[in-house]
């Protein structure tokens, strides 16, 4: 099994509402809303009407995890006719969203692969947003500096200052402080766009993201993934990485 998430903060309209509250009421008469999703690069422009649907949630000791079922748009390719867009479906894409209590509070997680992240957050967005302002942003994670103590297995690194390759993967064992890792991140300023790292106990690797995705791959940890995320976050912000 496997466990993708992404980290979103809140803004500063998001962090002057009660999401919870206002995502309930949102929800009180009708179980799905249909909102508009509009993108000059999609539908020729034109307005999607697309629908969310409340799901389920329950408490947990980290805070409320909110299950929603939001549409989200689809491309279909013509490759017959060089990648030219032939037309955009809809499909209905399953996305819990773990809000955290306490010190965490600031910050959101959406338990979904990659690909969905985005739609999911513009559609939560559109959901909440207020004159234009939005309660979440995205949020990022700098993976440069000396912080991380857990042995590092992988990093991928772009950006660099070199005239025959602008990036790079490197993978292997404790590998911040070797040669690659000198090479790549401080001799040619590249900026480390990933990393993946060992558990503390050693049973297994998750991948963290510059822009807050968060990956793991362990038959161990699908019953407990909301506490491993709350704890990732947990080392996140102890060591001063994510904003």
């Amino acid at each position: 099994m496997s466990i993708t998430c992404r980290f979103y903060k809140k803004t500063e309209f998001g962090n002057s509402i009660d999401i919870i509250e206002k995502l309930n009421s949102k929800f009180s008469d009708n179980k799905s809303i249909i909102y508009d999703r509009r993108d000059p690069k999609e539908n020729g422009g034109q307005s999607l009407k697309l629908k969310i649907h409340y799901v389920r949630e329950k408490e947990n000791k980290y805070g409320k995890l909110i299950v929603l079922a939001i549409d989200l748009p689809m491309k279909i390719m013509d490759y017959e006719k060089s990648g030219e867009e032939k037309f955009i479906i809809k499909h209905s894409q399953i996305i819990p969203i773990q809000l955290f209590n306490g010190e965490h509070d600031n910050f959101i997680a959406l338990l979904c692969p990659k690909p969905f992240t985005e739609g999911s957050i513009n559609a939560i967005n559109a959901l909440l947003s207020y004159r234009n302002k939005n309660p979440f942003d995205g949020c990022s994670i700098n993976l440069n500096g000396e912080s991380f103590q857990e042995e590092m297995t992988r990093f991928w690194v772009g950006e660099l200052q070199d005239h025959h390759s602008k990036s790079a993967s490197v993978g292997g064992t404790h590998l911040k402080g070797k040669d690659d890792y000198k090479r790549y991140v401080q001799d040619l300023s590249g900026v480390v766009k990933a990393i993946t790292i060992k558990a503390k106990n050693g049973n297994f690797e998750y991948g963290i993201s510059r822009d807050g995705n968060f990956w793991i791959k362990s038959a161990h940890m699908d019953d407990q993934r909301e506490k491993f995320i709350k704890e990732t976050l947990d080392i996140l912000k102890n060591q001063g990485v994510i904003n």
